[in-house]
């Protein structure tokens, strides 16, 4: 292996773009669905939602006009006018739903997050919302969502049907319609309230409650629960500050407790110098327990500046404290805190005898007292939804991407009962039922449980469902976390049995994927399992300029060859990307390390396939308790990677040239004055170019016993919010321990963090710091964290709540982000990129850090990690100043000033 003078980082390609890697191995084709760290999805089909708007419901025509009737605007729309809310919208002279099927995100949130704190606690929920708002929030925290006119921009296609699969698949107990108020999709929000509720999944609206009398009851007709945002109890409020009008709240907080047995909690967002003033919150909480009753729970949401209203302070915390004693001595039973951390206020008692029935700690919940809904002490009812245990979800926030794919791959599919051939597929040997892919699929899971210990294969059913003997000209088995492709084997082209086919390919797919290490049990609790069996080879023999006519797809899976080269790429490949039949050749031939238009020569030979597959997630069932993933354990070890290539290999060698490091200065960037700090940002290029930097910042910092590194993945492998589970780092200088309590505090409370090894296996950005933390802090304990998204909002949420977990720790923590600066750029130009981001840096705010970064092309590879530090930081109160400590780049060292990459050391 051959380390460039620069101390790479990032390895960049064209096929990059598209997730796409060429890999062969002994013959064998591999197949490559996405290289990039995506959420976590689920493949789901169902009826695929349409693109075209559907002609919505509840409006009149007037003349030449539509008038819509769901909501209290009765908006008067001419031709192709939209109404307030912007996705409905008057089409031909009918009103249509412009966001029937479309979502801007899913998102597995607790129950509490809503909030519905009576309402199956401590189970997850689906959330999701689409594009628009009937109401002008001049606060709205999701005005990128709800303010947008980017309706096809932002959203993604997804079927009622498959909304439902997806919460089933997770095991979610609810789906919640939020982000934007689902009044306005309405239709979509029933249709899809209704196919949750065929698998027992609950319904729940978060809403404002701006609807009309008209639809009001056919809406929350469908609902199982909603959380309704009484914004103020001030007509002038309403109409200033929302562009709407209290009145029909009201009635329909009315209605709710009158007319339907939806349970529904009420939230007030509390805002500085408009609706917190004690006389009016005494107004709001009389009018809900004289109206309402004095058990509807009511939560006060402390308000942070965004959109329009920026220029308003922070709720501080004493306001809602006196909130709360306003509602508790107006009577209402239940009221609770929001967006701050108030342990006390943000739990469950006993209306009767006082005692804590559920113990809160933001949305984890603690102790728990409740015996179904009564109190387990004096036995009175507490109202609300309670099932017979809590749930164990926790305080996570997974975020989740659902495909719609063609309606053409509809055989094979988990989660299908259709067993008619798919269209385009009528020469197919022969079609899977229901009962030969859960057979298939079973076969395959044991294939690769087995295979992964490195054990004989048992077959439950060894005749497959009766189809072992079939005949197949290919299979491929693949696992993957999420889009994220973990591992992929398979043949193509010649006569197999169904059943040597997959264990051949299930087999190999766990340790003979070279592009990523060995499969490891305890990864397979979080994967899907794809089967695709293929069809025969068939030659495409007409002109390459009518190739692209030839193929389709959502049917074909195809092959290139040209001197002796070949790629593969399956059916499936196109319809996870979006590619068309063009850009699916072009990257069949980047698979096959072609010129990605190749396929228009004539020397090029162009075969497709077609082919089944069956997805779905892994059978946990199969698993023994051995493949659960044990932190902490005394085994696991993980071993050094880069050592003797990036820093010595050897202990002796190791400690000279730490000496050596700390006592040199490569300054030509140095603060004035710097301060010992706990957290820090250090360079991870080989030691002879970073390595003086990061020793000088380390200097001036005072570690703490524990340190989390944070630090950018720079393979494909493994989650994209990676914790080490290893129990020791081993390094030539010694073996460095994990805070494992720590690390599983990490992976409990912060949103997408995971335990995963692959991230780890083969990255350097952790390993090169170790020795040098070492040698300031020698007793130290780490816990490594490896991310792999660029998502700036996801980001912030998990620094936001790594600060949290930080704010509450008795003992303090260090934080070191592992980054280097731009890269392969002049010197001149590296140095001026570089300092447009230490620039941006010392603001210490992490979203105009990532715009600067991103509108420079600052190549700097641990901006996220940085994003997620930063926050965390501010969150904890850990943070008063940025101060960079020294910069250099390595021309010093190499003396080309052409490729450069900088780096800088960082006090946080």
């Amino acid at each position: 292996m051959t380390i460039t003078p620069y101390g790479l980082c990032q390895f960049v390609c064209a096929s990059r773009k598209w997730g796409l890697q060429m890999s062969v191995s002994s013959g064998v084709n591999v197949s490559s669905h996405s290289a990039l760290p995506i959420v976590p999805d689920v493949w789901c089909y169902g009826d695929a939602a349409g693109t075209d708007p559907i002609v919505a419901k509840w409006w009149a025509v007037d003349g030449d006009r539509v008038v819509c009737n769901l909501c209290p605007r009765d908006c008067r729309l001419n031709e192709g006018d939209r109404g307030f809310c912007f996705v409905r919208q008057n089409i031909d002279g009918k009103l249509r739903l412009t966001t029937y099927g479309r979502s801007t995100g899913f998102c597995i949130d607790p129950i509490e997050k809503k909030p519905l704190n009576h309402f199956l606690p401590g189970t997850p929920v689906l959330s999701f919302g689409t594009a628009g708002c009937n109401l002008g929030c001049k606060f709205c925290q999701n005005h990128s969502i709800s303010k947008s006119r980017e309706v096809e921009k932002l959203s993604a296609l997804a079927s009622p049907e498959s909304i439902a699969a997806a919460a089933f698949a997770h095991q979610c107990r609810s789906v919640a319609f939020t982000y934007n108020d689902p009044v306005i999709w309405a239709e979509y929000a029933i249709r899809t309230a209704q196919a949750c509720r065929e698998r027992n999944i609950k319904s729940v609206a978060v809403t404002a409650g701006y609807i009309s009398p008209e639809a009001r009851a056919e809406f929350f007709g469908h609902m199982d629960a909603a959380n309704v945002d009484l914004k103020s109890f001030s007509e002038e409020f309403y109409q200033k500050v929302t562009l709407s009008k209290l009145q029909p709240v009201l009635e329909t907080l009315l209605w709710l407790k009158r007319e339907s047995d939806v349970w529904f909690e009420i939230t007030n967002l509390v805002i500085p110098n408009h609706n917190e003033s004690d006389d009016e919150l005494k107004r709001l909480c009389e009018w809900v327990v004289n109206n309402l009753g004095p058990d509807v729970p009511l939560h006060f949401s402390a308000f942070h500046p965004d959109f329009r209203l920026q220029d308003q302070p922070r709720t501080p915390h004493e306001t809602l404290i006196g909130a709360y004693d306003i509602a508790m001595a107006s009577g209402v039973k239940f009221v609770y805190l929001g967006n701050v951390h108030d342990l006390e206020r943000q739990s469950t008692y006993c209306h009767s005898c006082g005692v804590l029935l559920i113990e809160r700690d933001w949305h984890q919940l603690g102790s728990y007292r409740l015996s179904g809904s009564s109190c387990s002490k004096c036995h009175a009812e507490i109202p609300g939804r309670f099932e017979r245990k809590p749930g164990t979800w926790g305080r996570k926030r997974q975020p989740v991407k659902i495909v719609q794919p063609s309606r053409r791959i509809t055989s094979g599919i988990s989660g299908t009962t259709n067993s008619r051939k798919p269209q385009g597929c009528e020469n197919r040997r022969f079609v899977l039922d229901e009962q030969q892919q859960n057979a298939l699929h079973h076969a395959a899971c044991q294939f690769v449980l087995a295979e992964s210990y490195k054990s004989k294969t048992q077959l439950a059913d060894p005749d497959i469902g009766g189809i072992a003997n079939k005949e197949v000209f290919g299979a491929f088995v693949s696992l993957k976390r999420g889009y994220q492709l973990r591992a992929c084997v398979g043949f193509s082209g010649r006569k197999s049995t169904l059943g040597k086919a997959i264990a051949f390919a299930a087999n190999r797919c766990v340790h003979h994927d070279n592009r990523f290490p060995a499969v490891q049990p305890h990864e397979l609790n979080n994967l899907t399992l794809e089967v695709w069996l293929l069809d025969d080879l068939i030659k495409v023999g007409c002109e390459p300029e009518e190739r692209v006519a030839a193929i389709k797809v959502g049917r074909d899976g195809l092959m290139i060859q040209k001197d002796g080269s070949r790629g593969l790429l399956l059916p499936g490949v196109a319809i996870d990307h979006g590619f068309d039949e063009r850009v699916f050749l072009e990257q069949a031939c980047l698979k096959a390390g072609l010129h990605k238009d190749s396929w228009r020569e004539s020397g090029t030979t162009l075969y497709r396939f077609e082919g089944q597959v069956v997805k779905r997630l892994f059978e946990r069932e199969l698993l023994p308790p051995s493949a659960t993933i044990q932190p902490g354990s005394k085994h696991r070890v993980r071993m050094p990677w880069v050592a003797g290539k990036f820093y010595p290999a050897t202990e002796s060698e190791c400690r000279k040239q730490l000496e050596a490091l700390a006592a040199t200065s490569v300054a030509t960037l140095t603060a004035s004055s710097t301060g010992r700090s706990r957290s820090a940002m250090i360079p991870h290029a080989g030691w002879r170019f970073s390595g003086a930097v990061a020793m000088k910042t380390l200097a001036h910092t005072a570690l703490a016993e524990t340190v989390i590194i944070l630090a950018p993945k720079h393979t494909a492998h493994g989650a994209a919010f990676a914790v080490s589970p290893a129990a020791q780092w081993r390094t030539p200088v010694g073996e460095i321990a994990v805070d494992s309590s720590l690390a599983n505090d990490l992976v409990t409370n912060v949103c997408g963090m995971t335990w995963d090894d692959a991230a780890h296996a083969r990255d350097h950005g952790i390993e090169v710091l170790l020795p040098m933390l070492t040698h300031f802090r020698p007793n130290l304990k780490i816990v490594p964290v490896a991310v792999g998204t660029n998502e700036l909002k996801h980001c912030l949420q998990v620094g936001q709540q790594l600060g949290s977990l930080i704010k509450g720790m008795a003992q303090p923590v260090s934080l070191i982000v592992s980054s280097d600066m731009n890269h392969f750029e002049s010197e001149k130009e590296t140095r001026r990129r570089d300092q447009l981001a230490l620039n941006a840096l010392v603001t210490r705010n992490p979203a105009h850090i990532y715009q600067t970064v991103r509108q420079h092309r600052i190549s700097m590879c641990g901006v996220m990690p940085l994003i997620i530090g930063l926050q965390a930081l501010n969150t904890a109160g850990l943070q008063k100043k940025v101060q960079p400590v020294v910069y250099s780049n390595s021309s010093v060292v190499s003396g080309n000033k052409e490729r450069v990459v900088g780096y800088a050391g960082v006090l946080l």
